[in-house]
C-alpha cells in the first residue's frame, strides 16, 4: 500500500488501490486524535458520502471509529452535496466534517474531505497537522478500535444528520425567491449523476421555474463522463437547452460544490463569466461591501471590474482552502473564485456551493431578464470582450522532472503571440500577462504528468495561439 499523502482538504486515492477501509480507519484516528487534543471533540462531527461505489460504507467506518473514541457523529442516511455538509457543521456548532467524496474525479477514485468548524475547507495548518499525526501514530497494520454500527446507534454516539429543511430555509432568505417566482424562468440541469441531484432541480421547481433534469439517476460510473462541469462534458445540456428553448443550462460536479453553465444559445457559459457576472450583480444590485479574493487562475475581469469599482481584490494559489481563510466576517471580502467552477460568496458559507450558485444565477436572469449571454454583454461594454479556454496535456512520467524544472525557471518574455508583456507573477506556474489585459499561465500539476494550459484572450483564435504557444514554452 502506498503511504498516504494528504492534497487539498485531505486525502484521494483509488479505490481498492490506494483508497482502502484500513486507510480510512487510519486517517480517522489522526482526526479524532487532533480534535481531542485540541479539546473540541466533544463538540462532535458530521459525516456525509456522495453517490460512488461504497461511499456510503466508507462513511460509516469512518463513524465507527470516531464512536468507538466516544466522539458522537452526525451521520447523514443518504448522500448529501458537500457544500450541505459545510453549511451543517458551522450551523450546528461541530467540530469538524467528513466528506467522502471524490469530487469531479473519475469513477474509481474516492476520498476524505475534512471541513472546518468555520463552515468551510479545513485551514491548511490544520490538515497538516493531522496528517503529522496520522505518519507519526498510524502507519500501516495499525490497530485501530472500532464499535459495532448499530450498537454505536442504539448508544446514541451515531446520530442522524438531516439538514435539508434548515439549509432550505437558509438560503431562501438569501436568495430573492420571489422575484425567480414571478418571473419563472425555463431552466435545464445537468446533475451528472452527482450530489446537487435531487437538490437544485427540485428547489428551482418549488419556486415555481420549469425545469428539466438530466443525469439525475445513480450511477457510479456517471454515465461514463467524469462528473466534471466542463465543456467537453456537457454536449447533452447545450443540446437540451438550443433545443428546447431554455433561458439558462445548469451543471455542477460530482458532490455539489462547482458551477457551470450553458447559454441561452445552447453555448458553454464558462464559470469565469459566471465570477464576473458574480461580481458586478452583488456589488451593484446587492450592495455588498468588500472586495474580491481569487485564484492566480481567474478571470482578469475580476481586477478590471475592482479597478472601475474602487474596492480590493487579492490573489491566492490554486485552491478553495487558500481563499477561504480571506472569508472570515469582517475580513472585507465579499466573494471568491476560481476558473474551476468553485465560487464562495462570504454573507453564505466560506465554501464554494454549487447548489447556492446556480440558484444566485437563476435570480441575475430573473432580474435582468434575460439570459447569461445577455447580461454578460454589458460587462463586456464596459471592459471590452474576453474569453477563457483551459487545456490540459499528459506527458510521459519520466519527462517530469525536466518539464517541471523547465516551467520554473521559464525566462521572461518581452513579447507573447505579438504583443508585449507587461508583467509575469510565479505564485502558482507562470503567469504571463499582455498590454492588452489578455495572459497564458502555464502549470505543472504537483502530482501527476500533466501540463494545465491556461489562457484568457480578446478572441477564440487569440486564446487558441496563447496556449498552443504555452505547449511549446514548456517543451510539449
Amino acid at each position: 500500500m502506498k503511504p498516504i499523502t494528504f492534497g487539498t482538504e485531505g486525502w484521494r486515492g483509488e479505490v481498492a488501490r490506494d483508497f482502502t477501509f484500513e486507510g480510512v480507519r487510519r486517517v480517522t484516528a489522526a482526526l479524532a486524535d487532533f480534535l481531542n487534543e485540541e479539546g473540541s471533540a466533544q463538540k462532535g462531527v458530521a459525516i456525509s458520502f456522495d453517490r460512488r461505489f461504497l461511499a456510503e460504507e466508507f462513511a460509516k467506518e469512518s463513524a465507527r471509529v470516531l464512536a468507538a473514541r466516544g466522539i458522537k457523529v452526525h451521520l447523514s442516511r443518504s448522500y448529501l452535496p458537500t457544500p450541505v455538509l459545510s453549511w451543517s457543521v458551522r450551523e450546528y456548532g461541530l467540530a469538524s466534517g467528513v466528506m467522502i467524496t471524490a469530487s469531479h474525479n473519475p469513477p474509481e477514485w474516492n476520498g476524505f474531505k475534512i471541513k472546518g468548524p468555520h463552515g468551510g475547507p479545513e485551514y491548511p495548518e490544520r490538515v497538516k497537522a493531522i496528517e503529522e499525526l496520522l505518519n507519526e501514530r498510524y502507519q500501516e497494520g495499525a490497530s485501530i478500535p472500532v464499535i459495532g454500527f448499530e450498537e454505536a446507534r442504539e448508544s446514541g454516539l451515531i446520530l442522524d444528520l438531516n439538514p435539508r429543511k434548515e439549509y432550505l430555509e437558509w438560503v431562501s432568505g438569501l436568495i430573492d425567491f420571489e422575484m425567480i417566482r414571478q418571473s419563472a424562468p425555463r431552466i435545464a440541469v445537468d446533475s451528472m449523476h452527482g450530489c446537487s441531484a435531487g437538490w437544485t432541480a427540485d428547489i428551482l421547481r418549488s419556486w415555481g421555474c420549469t425545469v428539466s433534469e438530466i443525469n439525475a439517476s445513480s450511477d457510479p460510473l456517471f454515465g461514463g463522463t467524469p462528473p466534471e462541469p466542463k465543456s467537453g462534458n456537457l454536449t447533452e445540456l447545450m443540446a437540451l437547452v438550443k433545443e428546447s428553448d431554455f433561458i439558462l443550462g445548469i451543471a455542477s460536479d460530482g458532490d455539489g460544490d462547482r458551477l457551470a453553465a450553458v447559454d441561452e444559445k445552447g453555448n458553454f457559459f464558462s464559470p469565469q463569466r459566471i465570477m464576473a457576472l458574480f461580481a458586478k450583480y452583488l456589488k451593484e444590485e446587492r450592495g455588498m461591501d468588500g472586495g474580491v479574493v481569487k485564484a492566480v487562475s481567474a478571470t482578469v475581469l475580476l481586477d478590471l471590474l475592482a479597478k472601475a469599482g474602487g474596492y480590493k481584490v487579492i490573489t491566492t494559489p490554486i485552491g478553495f482552502k487558500n481563499m477561504s481563510p480571506h472569508m472570515t466576517p469582517g475580513a472585507g471580502i465579499f466573494m471568491a473564485g476560481e476558473e474551476s467552477g468553485a465560487i464562495g460568496v462570504t454573507e453564505h458559507l466560506p465554501e464554494r456551493d454549487g447548489i447556492f450558485n446556480a440558484l444566485l444565477l437563476t435570480e441575475i436572469v430573473s432580474k435582468y431578464g434575460m439570459g447569461p449571454r445577455g447580461a454578460i454583454e454589458s460587462i463586456f461594454k464596459e471592459l471590452g470582450h474576453f474569453t477563457f479556454d483551459r487545456l490540459d496535456t499528459r506527458f510521459d512520467r519520466s519527462l517530469m522532472e525536466s518539464i517541471s524544472e523547465r516551467v520554473k525557471n521559464l525566462p521572461s518574455p518581452v513579447e507573447l503571440c505579438g504583443l508585449p508583456v507587461t508583467r509575469v507573477e510565479r505564485m502558482d506556474g507562470v503567469k504571463i500577462f499582455r498590454d492588452d489585459n489578455s495572459w497564458l499561465m502555464v502549470r505543472v500539476s504537483g502530482t501527476e504528468p500533466l501540463l494545465r494550459l491556461y489562457a484568457e484572450g480578446r478572441s477564440e483564435e487569440d486564446v487558441e495561439r496563447l496556449l498552443q504557444e504555452g505547449k511549446k514554452l514548456a517543451g510539449i
